[in-house]
């Protein structure tokens, strides 16, 4: 598991590695994920700009190594542009990273306090020998042989105590964060973090915090509680409610929080039950309503007739 990575189950659908595909078809994908491999290997990540040395591990022309590194934006280069790495690969590998360190410390810490108590229970065992074992000088001596012991005692008390003061160095607290982002997902209801989620929620976290926001952690983390709230837990959700803060530029929890009060606030008071609609009834519906006898000329007669003459017509032929 040492060279383990993640990887997503829908990464061929990704844009940038469907104009690959389009490219160099299955070759190409499977050069990109050899490279990732290849990065995967590194202490820091990064790999060497040297195609030729890299087309000769892969055994593919130096060409396609170089098109695939510089012209599809899958890679960035450092100051110097003697090395490139990938930006989303670095970011799954820290998360990746900050959680066996924290195995490895816990593990470490665990070894101490077992090494402590061993040490402990044998120093204790040859005390109570030595206490036991019965005086052969007088009482002088005797007095010098007990004061050793209480001060062989005295050791023993304080030398574990400061063993335990010295942990292991922890993680900075960004990466606390983020860790404590993903697992609120998953004991929330979310159901188990796809590394495609876990991405996307630390994309989030940069772009907050390049947008200025002095706690994109907990702005991310105020989102989840959010859905939770709503009872709608999936990411397509939870992304709608970073969207909304991002465009209204909500940098903090406290403007978030204003934002709900002052729309709670000016949001108007429903009124349930059907509303009434009051409708004029017509002049005829009216009371004592008597219709009004118009005369009808000659003329207008002489039209009606001619009309009603054609009306036959048309449904004789028929």
């Amino acid at each position: 598991m040492n060279s383990y990575f993640p990887h997503d189950s829908n990464a061929r659908n990704d844009a940038k590695l469907l104009k690959v595909r389009m490219k160099y078809g299955a070759d190409g994908y499977g050069v990109y994920f050899m490279l990732l491999e290849r990065l995967r290997d590194d202490s820091e990540y990064k790999s060497v700009k040297d195609y030729n040395m890299i087309a000769f591990d892969l055994r593919v022309d130096a060409s396609l190594i170089k098109d695939i590194v510089e012209n599809f934006g899958l890679f960035a280069f450092t100051d110097d542009g003697e090395c490139f790495y990938s930006e989303s690969f670095n970011k799954r590998m820290s998360i990746k990273d900050e959680v066996s360190n924290k195995r490895a410390a816990a593990g470490k810490k665990g070894a101490a306090k077992r090494w402590n108590g061993k040490a402990m229970a044998k120093q204790s065992s040859e005390n109570s020998k030595d206490i036991a074992k019965p005086s052969e000088d007088d009482g002088n001596k005797s007095k010098v042989k007990e004061s050793k012991v209480n001060k062989t005692k005295r050791q023993q008390t304080t030398a574990p105590v400061k063993a335990a003061e010295s942990p292991a160095e922890e993680p900075s607290s960004s990466s606390s964060s983020i860790l404590d982002i993903c697992n609120f997902w998953e004991g929330n209801g979310f159901g188990q973090l796809s590394p495609f989620t876990r991405e996307s929620l630390v994309d989030w976290v940069d772009d907050m915090r390049k947008a200025g926001s002095p706690e994109p952690e907990k702005l991310v983390l105020n989102a989840l509680r959010t859905a939770v709230e709503s009872n709608v837990r999936n990411y397509k959700y939870v992304n709608g409610i970073l969207k909304n803060w991002e465009s209204k530029r909500l940098l903090t929890v406290a403007a978030v929080d204003a934002n709900d009060s002052e729309r709670k606030t000016n949001q108007p008071q429903r009124r349930y039950g059907k509303p009434v609609r009051n409708e004029k009834l017509p002049d005829w519906a009216e009371p004592g309503y008597k219709p009004e006898h118009k005369k009808v000329s000659a003329e207008d007669r002489a039209k009606l007739a001619e009309q009603l003459q054609k009306l036959r017509s048309l449904g004789e032929k028929n």
